[in-house]
């Protein structure tokens, strides 16, 4: 105990909390450091990465109309990067002069929102939301379909989340403006304290939630070797499963 207590002290001077003694104990037995992803090693905050805008619209119009189908008193974390990138590049966008005449949220069903636009004798549609569903609204040709399915695995392979966007005027089919891709970066502090760790020999995995692109993007971006492990792949049948769980690097 007294040990403990110096140590105690030893650590409060470098400005680590110790709530129990018996934690020191522990944590020098530590070899194996399980950490959450997001906002642990990510900061939690999506932003906007490099826009696609489809041919024969612009950036400008992409975000015009992603902007009207949302609302930023929501405080969405999803629709707050879209008005961030807005601020930042396209500061003269006039978006604000349209008037929403209804909006649709966002549900795990419909995965879109939607907003009905109106300014001065302009009336159209505004749509925004996961790129498959979109795609069946556009009711484009089965090869230009394919194409921008790839556009979107390929985002997703870099650790994107994807939306697309699109509008609709009358009874027309939606004409999609092109893609808003998303990502969560890592926090600033995160490789270095990795690496600290490993030098001190504890070992640092990754767990989320996300899709495995994702996972494997930001891990790539962490130092952390290329080699995941889904939840799928543990039973529960054994207990060498948890030695398995520690063998991903």
């Amino acid at each position: 105990s007294v040990t403990m207590a110096v140590g105690a002290l030893h650590l409060a001077r470098r400005q680590a909390i110790v709530s129990r003694l018996t934690a020191i104990e522990e944590l020098a037995g530590v070899d194996v450091f399980c950490s959450d992803k997001t906002g642990t090693l990510t900061k939690n905050e999506m932003q906007v990465a490099e826009p696609v805008a489809f041919e024969g619209h612009d950036e400008r119009a992409l975000f015009l109309a992603a902007a009207l189908a949302s609302k930023p008193e929501n405080r969405d974390p999803i629709e707050l990067p879209i008005f961030g990138y807005i601020e930042k590049h396209l500061s003269d966008l006039d978006w604000k002069s349209y008037r929403q005449a209804s909006f649709t949220p966002f549900d795990p069903v419909r995965k879109r929102t939607e907003a009905n636009v109106e300014k001065g004798g302009e009336r159209f549609v505004a749509v925004k939301g996961a790129a498959q569903v979109l795609l069946g609204l556009a009711q484009l040709p089965d090869e230009r379909a394919q194409q921008i399915r790839k556009q979107v695995d390929a985002l997703a392979a870099k650790g994107y989340r994807t939306l697309a966007v699109g509008r609709r005027s009358g009874e027309a089919s939606l004409d999609l403006l092109g893609l808003v891709p998303l990502y969560d970066p890592p926090r600033d502090d995160s490789k270095e304290v990795i690496e600290e760790m490993r030098a001190h020999g504890v070992d640092v995995k990754m767990v989320t939630g996300d899709n495995v692109a994702i996972a494997r993007e930001i891990g790539r971006i962490l130092g952390l070797k290329q080699r995941t492990m889904t939840s799928g792949q543990l039973s529960g049948r054994s207990s060498n499963e948890l030695l398995q769980l520690a063998a991903v690097l």
